[in-house]
């Protein structure tokens, strides 16, 4: 795999960066309402760390979005299903998540999706 050069690799530390602030953002937003968070909250937040952690900075918003959708706007076939794992996530834990996403280095290229220069 060619390696990138100095402006795209601090273009991927930028994406990875915008990326880790959604996700801070998601859980000050829990921290406010000092609550914890639900299981659609819960699945969606992992979704976009597992993300993360694969390189896909990019594709990080749409789940950090779709975490913070008001239950009243929540499709109920979009509804994620009993995961015993995610019974386990709560606040704390998902802020430790985030603590150690954040020192992982950042990736050059995300290894599941394609790289698409223009």
């Amino acid at each position: 795999m060619e390696q990138l050069d100095g402006a795209e690799m601090q273009e991927r530390v930028a994406e990875k960066e915008s990326a880790l602030d959604q996700l801070r953002q998601f859980l000050s937003t829990i921290d406010a309402a000092s609550r914890d968070p639900d299981r659609w909250e819960r699945a969606y937040f992992k979704k976009a760390l597992d993300l993360l952690n694969a390189g896909a900075y990019g594709a990080v918003a749409p789940e950090v979005e779709y975490a913070l959708e008001p239950p009243a706007k929540r499709c109920p076939k979009a509804q994620p299903q009993d995961d015993p794992e995610l019974h386990r996530l709560n606040l704390a834990m998902m802020h430790r998540e985030l603590d150690a996403a954040e020192v992982m280095p950042v990736t050059p290229y995300p290894p599941r999706f394609p790289y698409i220069r223009k």
